[in-house]
């Protein structure tokens, strides 16, 4: 017997106006560990519905007042979704089918050995809800996880193209950052009509490489339209036979890295051309000019400039002034004695 709890009996509402038939169906079913309520017309199962939570309802089609088939059709008017099965005489079989139309969930003829039937067809539409419960919920999680996906995708600057096996676009996701030549009007366009040359060989290859070996495939690349935009582009299996294409927009990042490059080899240059100061430096014993790599004669303070990036201010020290300017320092101290 499938429980609607553990530990709970299933609770089974039988509507059936022949009193001595329904106690023979209720100690039936309460033998097979059911737990049976019965109701002798339309209306009277109708209000105890209304008053009680049954996981299963069984109903007579010849009933006082509202027959079983009216008290069907009223439950699906209502939208009542409790497991019906309809029981009907001998030639009634049309009268069924009328019912499982109207949303009964099976029917049983009263035949011979049926109420030794009606626990295994309990169980087996009890056992069917469950599935159609467990398959409602798989659908309503996939349907919150597909929702909550498209929402981080729709959050992340990145453009997005899903690309089937021969490399054609099934679906794009355009940003402000996209490259300049990718449209929103592009799906069912292959690659190679709408990727340069050089960055479409790049995207096929990766495309390829990813369906023959799985994980990640990463490159970078750049294009030219207005100004140089470097980008980013990662491809991931997406399915069987499709592919995921993220492309991001690099371009502060790779500008920052130029920089930082750039910075670099200048400082090895300026370094470089430091270290040409040490080792042994010919000069002139006269007039104090140094000989370059190249065999020149340079004044002292150009060949420090050129080498070591130093400047100079010129002027006179006092044993030079005193040898240069005699006379005048003479006039000089004769002014300040005075």
């Amino acid at each position: 017997m499938v429980n609607r709890e553990k530990g709970k009996s299933v609770r089974v509402l039988y509507l059936e106006d022949e009193r001595g038939l329904a106690h023979i169906f209720q100690k039936k079913l309460e033998k097979a560990g059911f737990e049976v309520a019965l109701a002798i017309s339309g209306e009277e199962g109708l209000q105890k519905l209304e008053a009680n939570d049954y996981d299963v309802l069984v109903v007579d089609y010849n009933l006082p007042g509202m027959n079983g088939l009216e008290v069907i059709r009223h439950l699906a008017r209502k939208n009542r979704l409790i497991p019906t099965i309809m029981l009907t005489s001998t030639g009634n079989e049309q009268i069924a089918v009328e019912a499982m139309k109207a949303g009964a969930a099976d029917y049983i003829v009263k035949e011979p050995g049926y109420l030794e039937l009606l626990p295994i067809v309990i169980n087996q539409i009890l056992y069917e809800k469950h599935l159609e419960e467990q398959k409602r919920q798989a659908e309503l999680a996939l349907k919150k996880s597909e929702e909550t996906n498209r929402a981080l995708l729709s959050a992340l600057p990145d453009t997005m193209l899903l690309l089937n096996a021969n490399g054609e676009i099934l679906t794009v996701k355009i940003t402000d950052n996209s490259p300049f030549f990718l449209k929103k009007e592009m799906v069912g366009y292959s690659l190679k009509k709408v990727f340069p040359p050089g960055i479409y060989q790049q995207m096929f290859q990766a495309l390829t490489d990813v369906l023959t070996n799985g994980g990640m495939v990463h490159f970078e690349f750049f294009v030219e339209h207005d100004e140089v935009r470097y980008y980013e582009s990662r491809l991931v299996l997406c399915g069987e036979r499709e592919v995921l294409a993220i492309i991001r927009d690099i371009t502060p990042r790779r500008k920052v890295e130029l920089e930082k490059e750039k910075l670099i080899q200048e400082l090895q240059e300026a370094l470089k051309n430091i270290k040409q100061l040490e080792g042994l430096i010919p000069i002139c014993a006269s007039c104090k000019k140094i000989r370059d790599d190249r065999g020149y004669w340079n004044q002292l303070e150009l060949y420090l400039e050129e080498h070591a990036g130093a400047m100079f201010s010129h002027s006179v020290c006092p044993e030079c002034m005193q040898k240069l300017y005699p006379e005048w320092i003479s006039d000089k101290k004769k002014d300040s004695s005075d």
